[in-house]
């Protein structure tokens, strides 16, 4: 009887802790997205983006110079080996 109880109480207090802890995640997110949608824009170079995926692949885009979207495309991990 008293095991199922402390059970109960771990599982209540990790699922707090998890609560707490993707709230907080959320925060830091969110933090982060502010403060990199206000920079201001770099102009004049060519820029490669990668968004890292394991699962789905990683996505990759290049802008131009002037902000023009010249190539876009995904990479599986697959395809390195």
């Amino acid at each position: 009887m008293a095991t199922d109880g402390l059970r109960h109480q771990v599982r209540e207090l990790r699922r707090r802790m998890t609560d707490e802890a993707e709230m907080q995640a959320a925060k830091v997110f969110s933090s982060n997205l502010r403060a990199l949608l206000l920079q201001r824009p770099v102009r004049g170079c060519v820029i490669l983006g990668v968004d890292p995926g394991y699962r789905s692949g990683c996505k990759l885009a290049v802008i131009d110079a002037e902000g023009r979207v010249c190539a876009h495309g995904g990479l599986m991990s697959s395809d390195c080996l």
